[in-house]
Order: C-alpha cells, then structure tokens, then sequence
C-alpha cells in the first residue's frame, strides 16, 4: 500500500493520485541573513538537492518485525516517469501550524532539475540518487515529486530465492543544502 496525495490544487495536477515526497522551501523566511565565513547564507529559495538511496537488500522479516535471516541481493528498484508541481499554498498541503503564516516572496519558480527516471540497487553500498536540485531562486513553496504507482518496479534477479514471506528494505531521503 502507497500512499497517494489527494490534492484539488491546480500546482499540484500533475502529481495528485500519485506516490510522492515533498520539499518545503521556505529560506525567503530567513531574518539572520550574516554571511558566516565561507559566505553559505542567504534569505532566496532554492540551492538544495533531494536525494533517494537504499538502505540495504530486501530483508525477510518476522511477522513482528524483525529480520529473520534471509536477504535478497541483487534486487533494483526504479521510479519511472516522475511528475513535479509547486504550490505556494503550503499549509493546505501539510497542515502543520508552522506553515500557516507562509507567503511567499513574489513570483515562484519551480524547480527545473529533476531527475525523470531512478534506479536503485537494493544494497548496503548504494549510494544517493539525485531526485531534484534547485538553483537558486527555484523551488519556494512546496515543491512535490510523485510517481503513479505502475511508474515504482521492483525487478528481481533471476537468482532469487523467495519465501512464503515478507520482504522490506528501507529508503533514506536526504534534503541538503549549501544554506547554513
């Protein structure tokens, strides 16, 4: 079961009904706007990455929960086709109480770098996947990345072994920036 966003937002057409993750960009916000010494700090949007990787292989688990031995390497994961939209109406989409003072600064620009198409090996060594990358001045507001759920594979080796049991791995999504 993948949760999918539902949404009535015009900004956000092309990625309702789908799979998604989301970047709050709310650095015009910023009020301690003081260069520190590598001059990493400033109050426009944009200049961050979003980034995808997997923790580990495809582990068998309990029905509690816990690993129970078995793993499956060698298994690939992939995002096909990903969709992006902006909004600026950022408290309706999260309805957290801290966003529900944001406005914007002026005209927002969404971000223009993203990555249509990922592959993730299922390993312990993989490595970060660059899913979107914002410039500076792109990306205020809500940015929102989303998959229809066909557009997510899971592509198993030919080699595998498989019980009569649950599998799970983990995914880290890491949101970096050269703002300090």
């Amino acid at each position: 079961m993948t949760a999918t966003l539902n949404t009535q937002d015009t900004g956000l057409q092309d990625v309702a009904g789908k799979a998604w993750a989301t970047v709050i960009d709310k650095q015009t916000t910023r009020t301690d706007n003081t260069a520190d010494a590598t001059g990493k700090s400033d109050s426009i949007a944009g200049t961050w990455v979003l980034n995808v990787k997997a923790d580990g292989p495809l582990q068998k688990m309990t029905d509690q929960g816990n690993p129970a031995g078995d793993s499956i390497d060698g298994a690939i994961l992939t995002f096909n086709n990903t969709s992006s939209g902006q909004t600026q109406d950022v408290f309706d989409l999260t309805a957290e109480e801290q966003d529900q003072d944001f406005v914007t600064s002026g005209d927002a620009t969404p971000v223009t770098d993203v990555t249509k198409n990922l592959t993730l090996p299922l390993s312990t060594d993989d490595t970060n996947h660059p899913v979107a990358n914002a410039v500076a001045g792109e990306g205020e507001g809500a940015d929102v990345f989303g998959w229809k759920k066909t557009d997510i594979k899971l592509t198993m080796p030919t080699s595998a072994t498989v019980s009569n049991a649950v599998y799970e791995t983990t995914l880290t999504w890491t949101l970096s920036t050269g703002i300090n």
